[in-house]
């Protein structure tokens, strides 16, 4: 919601407040090791938890939108290609600090979250105000750049765990007896 309030104004302080709160970057990190491991169970669980993620940001971004006045302000958005060079350094980065703790991982996951969170909220805020009209940005491309940014933090985690050679043995004795 505060990330839905800072696109409405755009208030940057808002918009990096509200990005703080949203854990999106384990869910992708989850999708990319449980390709690389073959750990299906976590593989659903992660992509039914970012699906879910998603519709609350979408839902959070229509409540504040209900409440406030139009027009939305924010319109910015990357290119297709400049996002998805960012979600795969953002997934390099993110698959090398889980394995050995590098960095920072709240920057990281800021960076991450930018990439991804920003899109759901601002279609649930423009269903209720309506789409900018100066929005140099088709809400087409919006929805694509979401998909392609998920999809490189994902093939860059993934490419990263098996440069790294992780394994997933350990995650086995959490499997439910049968």
């Amino acid at each position: 919601m505060l990330l839905a309030f800072g696109l409405i104004d755009y208030r940057l302080l808002f918009i990096i407040a509200g990005l703080l709160f949203i854990p999106l970057l384990p869910l992708m990190l989850a999708i990319g090791f449980s390709l690389w491991t073959r750990q299906w169970k976590l593989l659903a669980q992660a992509c039914l938890a970012l699906l879910t993620a998603t519709i609350l940001m979408a839902a959070g971004g229509a409540t504040v939108a209900f409440f406030s006045q139009p027009p939305l302000r924010y319109t910015d958005a990357n290119s297709l290609l400049t996002g998805f060079l960012l979600s795969l350094a953002v997934g390099v980065a993110a698959g090398l600090a889980t394995t050995d703790d590098v960095g920072r991982r709240e920057m990281i996951g800021l960076a991450a979250t930018a990439q991804v969170a920003i899109v759901p909220t601002w279609f649930g805020i423009a269903f209720v105000l309506g789409f900018p009209a100066a929005d140099p940005t088709p809400p087409k491309i919006r929805a694509i750049s979401l998909l392609i940014n998920i999809a490189g933090i994902v093939i860059a985690s993934f490419v990263t765990y098996a440069a790294l050679r992780m394994r997933g043995d350990s995650l086995r004795v959490f499997k439910a007896p049968s």
